[in-house]
């Protein structure tokens, strides 16, 4: 089950940001926010039958706003995934919040 805050970094062109990623799974369908490039936003998505996650939303930069598709996996542990906008795949990985993993 994926319920949860992730630590995460996120791989641009200008270095490496970090953030936290909380989701809520309800079925098949999620839903949550990412906190990060100082703005938190909120995402929703969906498990695939394969275990893969999509998660779509939009990331406010201090230049702009982008759109952005996320593929990739979700366990109640990590993430590892690619968020594609319509510049750049950026790579989104980190782990569950230690506090929560007791929880799992």
């Amino acid at each position: 089950m994926i319920n949860g805050t992730y630590h995460v970094e996120m791989k641009t062109l200008l270095g490496e940001k970090i953030g936290k990623l909380t989701l809520n799974e309800n079925g098949k369908t999620l839903s949550g926010v990412i906190d990060i490039l100082g703005h938190c936003n909120e995402l929703k998505g969906k498990i695939l039958k394969n275990g893969m996650c999509i998660l779509t939303g939009e990331l406010v930069t201090p230049l702009r706003k982008m759109a952005f598709k996320a593929q990739g996996a979700i366990t109640d542990k990590e993430v590892d995934m690619n968020l594609i906008t319509d510049r750049d795949t950026l790579s989104l990985k980190g782990e569950i919040e230690k506090d929560e993993r007791k929880m799992v």
